[in-house]
């Protein structure tokens, strides 16, 4: 007994020292900067986006790139962080914020060659201890609002945030996982909690937030549709009838179109008023769309196919591509090319309208 007790007294001595070691070896990725690799355009990235004439792409482990040839040949930008980015979105070709877990959001003045840190969760602490609750609400309501305010705050770095979208170079939002919405008037010097000012009682996470011709649309869980309304000051409520997740929405002035998971699709030409079912035979999820410049629609789902609409996305065709890879993200490049980011990393794809059938991985 008195052997045995030694024995465990020495085990326990070296997992706490070998605890101790780890932990003191560990950086906290929102210390420590986004190292640069060969392997970065071949790794996870989960967002795209045009500046200007550059394209700009972000990912794990803070990775971001960006290509001035059309996405010939990438660069590696400085980053302060190392937590993984979700989404990237340029108001001007040199003013653009990213965001990421850890509630991290990040800006660029230089078009992404370079990249601050301006916000994450550890500041959830002071910015939730401002929030005041709505006067006018019920009981009810105002001690949910109260209780998610107070959750942010204690969880802090723990919510990742999942999209962004600016207007210009001053005023613009963030948003994340459970209803959580941050709007800066400032340029993200200060940020304002927007979580009392959504039709979203169910608290619902946000995918994907754009503005399709002069509104700005948020698609989330459960066939959630919101739209600013600037008279309100709020995201009111245009969801369609679908109780699947939506993770992304694409468009122009004349037509609202979102997808999510098992190949739906919706369409709206009245704002999100009334919505049509768009039949894709897809059995795979669509992870992201793009306008093309002479007005086409490319919508890509996780499988790396690509299809095409010529007529505002009432209907689409399968179109042949040259490597098909998974797709988080996809922009346009040219009226014949689109660029697609993944898993996989990235890569140009040329669209071929000559033929519906794409063999080079079946």
């Amino acid at each position: 007994m008195q052997n045995y007790s030694r024995i465990t007294v020495i085990l326990v001595l070296l997992l706490v020292s070998v605890g101790s070691r780890v932990s003191w070896g560990f950086t906290d990725p929102l210390d420590s900067a986004s190292t640069f690799s060969p392997l970065a355009a071949k790794s996870l990235l989960n967002g795209v986006a045009s500046a200007g004439d550059r394209i700009v792409a972000v990912g794990q482990r803070g990775h971001v790139l960006y290509s001035d040839d059309k996405g010939d040949s990438w660069e590696q930008a400085q980053v302060p962080v190392s937590t993984d980015l979700t989404d990237v979105h340029f108001a001007t070709p040199t003013h653009g914020w990213a965001v990421g877990h850890d509630s991290v959001v990040l800006k660029t003045v230089d078009g992404g060659k370079s990249w601050i840190k301006q916000l994450d969760g550890r500041s959830f602490d002071q910015l939730f201890d401002d929030f005041n609750v709505p006067e006018a609400l019920g009981d009810f309501e105002s001690e949910a609002l109260q209780m998610a305010a107070d959750r942010f705050q204690a969880q802090g770095p723990e919510n990742p945030l999942l999209t962004v979208w600016f207007a210009d170079e001053n005023n613009g939002f963030v948003f994340g996982v459970f209803n959580l919405i941050l709007r800066t008037s400032d340029g993200g010097k200060s940020w304002t909690p927007w979580i009392a000012k959504t039709d979203n009682p169910e608290e619902l996470h946000f995918y994907s937030a754009k503005r399709i011709g002069n509104e700005l649309y948020l698609v989330g869980e459960r066939g959630l549709v919101l739209r600013l309304n600037p008279e309100k000051n709020r995201f009111v409520d245009v969801s369609v009838d679908y109780r699947g997740t939506l993770f992304g929405l694409t468009g122009d002035s004349n037509v609202l179109l979102v997808f999510g998971l098992r190949g739906n699709l919706f369409r709206s030409d009245d704002g999100g008023v009334s919505w049509s079912r768009i039949e894709t035979d897809m059995r795979s999820s669509i992870t992201s769309g793009t306008v093309m410049p002479g007005g086409a629609v490319v919508i890509a789902n996780q499988n790396g196919e690509l299809f095409l609409s010529e007529d505002s996305g009432g209907n689409f065709e399968k179109i042949r591509t040259g490597t098909r890879l998974p797709v988080t993200d996809i922009v346009a490049v040219s009226r014949e090319k689109v660029l697609v980011v993944g898993v996989r990393g990235l890569a140009v794809q040329h669209l071929d309208h000559s033929s519906q059938t794409d063999n080079s991985e079946e």
